[in-house]
């Protein structure tokens, strides 16, 4: 059967040129609504979007409902029905563990059933037992098939078929599609309405080829039913009557039974935007091989088909291979150089081995530990026996998960809602009896926490700015340390953090990693060091005023609490004092120049002479601050 009587025989044909599918909720009619293997309501399914052109020319977006995302899993020998519903259950917990959500009850398997099927690898002169297992969620599979192949279902080791295979991909191998070929579909229903965007209101340059001949060919009214509301059958034929290139579709003049309720909305500003079911797909009853890309065939086709149009008498057929010279089949410099080498490589490997016959039983990745490794066993596939093999079904049969349009399109809803009770009663049944190992999934699952990254930042931050206030105050304490000139080598080191403990706290790199060195002898160490650094500033206090007033008088005028309001408040009047004094400056720079608005235009013995008019002339006597705070107050 060639392509273009499958397109004859086919309602309308889309081009494949762009697919991508999306998640949504079931339409009824479109999708099931209660899974006939667990018995539960489906709240989203997979839908497959395709962009391309009808073979008329006109835009087209078609949604393609019914396909589910699937992978093969090894049946174990000696095994019931009852394994592949524990399978299911496990593997729909062993996921939501992985999600991070223990005592969810999602459940991301849509199916699993018991197929034959010859291995790929290896010989096997018999069929194999295979579970096929579908998912909702085409984003779910790859996860699955690592917790399967990890160990983490049902304890043991299935090596999961088919799940490196993409979503998009697996879906155009089994129904025989090609990129740039066409999707011919036997029945479709259209959306309603159309979306407008900023473009539609602008007058176009030309019009469009197919517009001009809808005039000319399209649906005849005529050819319809007498009756007031024709049947679909009587509208699909009177549309397979026009030709494949010449049928036109018009959704604002359609009739309602080949369309969807105004619930379902259109998504594209497509000129047509259509939905179909997997089952109406005819493309995989073509069985014929062609030497070339059916996609590319179609191009070619079509290229015929135009230049046949126009008159050109030029026979077009694909260019042949062009000949190569003789000197291609010689060996490069490359390629012998890698041979050689390769050989040398291979040669010594194999001289080692004899000389090292008995293998090593202390190396752990010798060969002889592997089966030490593995603590869980490896299932291979059970040889399917005599009387199963004509009662499975084929591990390549497709799987219509929802009947064609032509049984549903007149009782949508009555035929979706059908359930095999039989598999939801057993799916129930064991849907307890789950073999999860998790810790192996919380050991495997590298979950990132947001709020520690957050914390992290935030513990980095502050470490960042301790340095810097660390190093402010050991300038401050330098300058301070000239200016007072202690007499003591003790009193140069009160504001100083150690050299050892700087040194460990710039090689740091976070706050957090702070926290857990930090142990409870060092906390000790910090407070004494606290309760010293305060001892050595009272008796520097008494040192210098010891001729003004007894240490013992002083005591009891002065508590330590009123000693540090009255200190915090002298620093905040020098500060204060300080922000006048520059103010004053700048203002007065102002005046000098006023026409100079740039800082870098004014003079910069200004600054210097600034600097060194605010040099202390005198000692820096904190208690003679505070003697000459009090005096003023009093």
């Amino acid at each position: 059967m060639s392509v273009s009587s499958q397109a004859r025989e086919a309602l309308i044909s889309v081009r494949l040129v762009v697919a991508d599918h999306y998640m949504a909720d079931p339409v009824p009619g479109l999708d099931p609504l209660v899974s006939a293997f667990s018995g539960s309501n489906i709240k989203r399914v997979p839908v497959i979007r395709v962009f391309g052109s009808t073979l008329s020319g006109q835009r087209a977006c078609l949604h393609l409902h019914g396909i589910f995302p699937y992978i093969y899993v090894p049946m174990p020998d000696n095994e019931k029905d009852g394994w592949v519903y524990r399978l299911s259950a496990s593997l729909d917990k062993a996921i939501n563990i992985s999600m991070g959500q223990s005592n969810a009850k999602v459940q991301h398997v849509y199916k699993a059933v018991k197929v034959t099927g010859v291995p790929m690898y290896g010989y096997h002169p018999r069929q194999h037992t295979f579970v096929k297992i579908y998912f909702y969620n085409p984003h779910l599979g790859k996860r699955a098939a690592e917790l399967l192949q990890g160990g983490a279902v049902m304890d043991r080791l299935l090596q999961p078929h088919e799940s490196h295979t993409n979503y998009v991909l697996q879906f155009m191998m089994d129904y025989n599609l090609q990129g740039m070929n066409t999707i011919n579909l036997s029945h479709a229903l259209f959306r309603r309405g159309k979306l407008h965007d900023e473009y539609d209101d602008m007058e176009p340059i030309f019009e469009p080829p197919w517009k001009v001949k809808r005039r000319n060919c399209s649906l005849d009214s005529s050819r319809l039913s007498t009756a007031s509301e024709p049947d679909p059958d009587s509208v699909i034929s009177s549309y397979m009557r026009i030709a494949p290139e010449q049928r036109y579709f018009q959704p604002d003049e359609m009739e309602d039974c080949i369309k969807l309720p105004a619930e379902v909305t259109r998504m594209s500003t497509s000129e047509l935007e259509l939905d179909a079911v997997a089952a109406d797909i005819i493309n995989h009853q073509d069985v014929t091989g062609a030497a070339m890309n059916p996609g590319l065939v179609a191009l070619w086709e079509d290229e015929r088909l135009r230049r046949k149009k126009v008159g050109m008498s030029d026979p077009l057929s694909p260019p042949p291979s062009p000949p190569r010279p003789e000197a291609a089949a010689d060996k490069s410099e490359s390629e012998k150089f890698w041979y050689e080498r390769l050989s040398k490589v291979i040669e010594d490997k194999m001289m080692n081995e004899t000389l090292n016959d008995s293998p090593d039983a202390s190396d752990p990745e010798a060969t002889i530990n592997i089966p030490k490794k593995i603590s869980r066993p490896h299932v291979y596939a059970a040889e399917t026996p005599e009387l199963e093999v004509s009662q499975l079904p084929e591990a390549t049969q497709l799987d219509a998960h929802i009947q064609s349009l032509s049984d549903t399109i007149l009782n949508a809803t009555a035929s979706a809602s059908f359930v095999n009770t039989s598999m939801s009663e057993n799916s129930s049944k064991y849907a307890d009896e789950t073999i999860v190992d998790e810790e192996f999934i919380l050991s495997q699952v590298g979950s990132v926490d947001s709020e520690s990254e957050e914390e992290d930042v935030d513990d980095e931050l502050v470490g960042l700015l301790a340095d810097l206030a660390t190093e402010a105050q050991e300038n401050k304490a330098e300058e301070n340390g000239e200016r007072c000139k202690p007499n003591t080598d003790q009193d140069d080191d009160i504001f100083k953090t150690p050299k050892s403990q700087k040194t460990q706290s710039q090689s740091q790199p976070s706050g957090r990693k702070k926290k857990s060195l930090i142990r409870e002898p060092e906390k000790e160490k910090v407070d004494s060091e606290s309760l010293g650094i305060s001892q050595i500033i009272w008796d520097k206090e008494d040192d210098e005023d010891i001729f003004k007033t007894p240490k013992s008088q002083r005591s009891q005028q002065r508590p330590e609490s009123v000693t540090k309001k009255k200190l915090s408040r002298v620093l905040e009047e020098e500060e204060e004092r300080e922000t006048l004094e520059m103010s004053q400056v700048v203002w007065d720079t102002d005046h000098d120049h006023p026409g100079d608005d740039n800082w870098d235009s004014l003079d910069k013995t200004l600054m210097e002479t600034f600097a060194k008019n605010l040099t202390p002339t005198k000692n820096c006597d904190i208690e003679d601050l505070i003697t000459e705070t009090d005096s003023d107050s009093n």
